[in-house]
């Protein structure tokens, strides 16, 4: 897969099982692959969160963990329509410490139609959601996997040269 590539065609709905795991789309499907390929675990549909004005519940497409144990929520998205939309502000109002990202097919696509200036990246920006794509996700495991090398490196570095060397400079009393 491409940088340039988002995981996933357009498919609104069409229900597609992996892993053992029924999906509600094709997308969601591609995203959950695209992770696992990443190293990156998650659970599909994991929580149900009530929310007001009346009381339904949403659960988010992913509870994603990262190599390094930090985790967040992900919701996925190909059509991002107003209902949708006007979900994920009542949560964001409700909800603000929760950490729900957004990962939308087609990001560049305009809110209601072309003649709207903001996209759904840019609408998601603008109600404090973090927007993550391919790129952002393989940056994160990258991240981590450099900061692992890093933490070993400075464990290496303490050690005397002679140890890291594997020679021995002291002299043995004779």
């Amino acid at each position: 897969m491409d940088n340039k590539t988002q995981v996933g065609k357009p498919t609104w709905g069409k229900p597609t099982t992996y892993a053992k795991t029924k999906f509600k789309s094709k997308y969601e499907a591609s995203v959950a692959e695209y992770l696992d390929t990443l190293g990156i675990s998650w659970e599909y549909e994991p929580v149900k969160i009530p929310w007001i004005p009346h009381v339904v519940y949403y659960s988010p497409d992913f509870k994603v963990t990262m190599p390094n144990g930090e985790w967040f929520y992900l919701e996925t998205k190909g059509r991002f329509d107003y209902a949708s939309r006007s979900k994920m502000m009542q949560l964001k109002l409700q909800y603000p410490q929760l950490d729900i990202r957004m990962m939308f097919q087609r990001g560049e696509n305009h809110v209601g139609n072309k003649k709207t200036s903001i996209t759904y990246n840019g609408w998601a920006n603008k109600y404090g959601y973090t927007v993550e794509n391919n790129e952002s996700l393989r940056e994160h495991v990258s991240k981590t996997k450099q900061k692992r090398k890093r933490k070993r490196s400075k464990q290496c570095s303490t050690e005397s040269p002679a140890t890291f060397l594997g020679t021995n400079t002291q002299q043995n009393p004779k």
